[in-house]
């Protein structure tokens, strides 16, 4: 999968970058990314999982996850619009670290226009 530089966010080494995704307009299903190389060193990934939540029918719906070295690649599908989604994703490394980082995703029409809320 190639992602553009656009639609990919960088955890930072402390973790403590705030992560927002680019809007996306209702029926788009894009793909996004995860870059966690700066706070996984010297370690690899062995499992991920992405949830969003709200969730439920229609709503946003992580479709596909792949990882290629510290890039953790998803498809976000599905979504309400003008609604804020967060999403989680959820790290084990080959040495047993747990990481986790939540992000958010806005999911817009012409009918909702999009507003930004930290």
């Amino acid at each position: 999968m190639t992602v553009s530089a656009a639609r990919t966010v960088a955890v930072d080494a402390a973790g403590t970058v705030y992560l927002q995704w680019p809007t996306a307009e209702i029926y788009d299903s894009l793909d996004y990314c995860l870059d966690a190389s700066a706070a996984i060193t010297n370690d690899y990934i062995t499992f991920v999982a992405v949830s969003a939540s709200p969730s439920g029918t229609g709503e946003l719906v992580p479709s596909s996850v792949s990882v290629v070295g510290m890039l953790v690649e998803m498809t976000l599908s599905g979504g309400v619009a003008g609604r804020m989604y967060q999403v989680r994703v959820d790290i084990t490394t080959q040495t047993g670290r747990e990481y986790s980082w939540l992000g958010q995703h806005v999911k817009c029409d012409w009918h909702f226009p999009c507003q930004f809320s930290k």
